[in-house]
């Protein structure tokens, strides 16, 4: 792939000081996001139980994040393909502006997905066998 020589790179394709700070800003940016996104989102409680459906739940203190609101479980996707479990405010201002009613937290954040035969409102949800 060709290189513009310019602002970000010089006459031999190399990254210049400029485009080097931008990079650096660049994960500044996405180190930032994550951490709210870990502060929005702590991980879901699970367990596996022999004969037992797996399950997770959420508390007030999910993740080593303590806060004044259980919430509810939700998938959301991971940059590698998966999805993990994740406590989701079911009240209140969202984090994030996105469309639908003021109320109800993040649970119009278009990355949530509801647990398959788990009642949404529900803070625990029976997971099918793996």
């Amino acid at each position: 792939m060709g290189k513009v020589m310019g602002r970000y790179f010089d006459e031999r394709g190399k990254m210049t000081a400029y485009g080097k700070q931008v990079e650096r800003w660049i994960r500044e940016a996405k180190a930032a996001e994550e951490l709210q996104d870990a502060r929005a989102f702590p991980p879901c409680h699970s367990e596996w139980k022999q004969g037992q459906p797996p399950r997770v739940w959420c508390a007030q203190r999910n993740g080593g994040i303590v806060r004044d609101w259980a919430g509810v479980p939700r998938k959301v996707d991971t940059p590698g393909g998966g999805t993990r479990c994740v406590c989701v405010r079911d009240t209140g201002t969202p984090t994030h502006r996105y469309a639908g009613a003021d109320d109800r937290g993040d649970l119009e954040n278009p990355r949530l997905k509801e647990y398959e035969n788990c009642d949404p409102a529900s803070p625990s949800c029976l997971l099918p066998p793996a």
